[in-house]
């Protein structure tokens, strides 16, 4: 299974495309998923988009909601809360939606599923000047990390 976390705070305008995208890229795979939004102190409609979102897809959208707005702890409580054997995370004001086909077509089509990994995905650009591997980044211990994608810091 792909655990897809998506931190959100204040993206009323990007969520409900980037998760609808996300379910028909999957669904379109026929490989079992789940999508975790961790809205995190939102001031604008994101709450209401997650939840719609999540009424609209029950088997595959969860909503966590953090009350402040806190970045590493969204995607902290995202990781907890997946089940996936792959885990993959995203802004959703930054991913590059073909580099996201491609990596998770990559990963879904390998010959031995991965053992608990997580990806950043955003864009192929610095993707090619990464050596993913583990402890790329820190992570939740028993995580291996793998970075693919720009960071959005450079």
């Amino acid at each position: 299974m792909v655990s897809v976390v998506i931190p959100a705070h204040n993206e009323e305008a990007y969520l409900t495309p980037a998760v609808e995208r996300v379910v028909e890229a999957m669904q379109a795979r026929d490989y079992p998923f789940e999508i975790i939004v961790c809205e995190n102190g939102s001031t604008d409609l994101t709450t209401s988009a997650a939840t719609d979102l999540a009424r609209r897809h029950p088997e595959t959208v969860k909503v966590l909601s953090l009350p402040e707005p806190d970045y590493g702890r969204a995607l902290c409580a995202g990781f907890r809360a997946a089940s996936g054997d792959l885990v993959v995370n995203f802004d959703v004001d930054l991913v590059d939606f073909d580099f996201f086909d491609k990596a998770v077509d990559l990963a879904t089509r390998a010959p031995q599923p991965p053992s608990r990994t997580s990806w950043w995905v955003a864009s192929e650009a610095l993707a090619q000047t990464i050596s993913a591997g583990p402890d790329v980044n820190s992570s939740p211990p028993s995580t291996p990390w793998c970075c693919v994608g720009d960071l959005g810091y450079a």
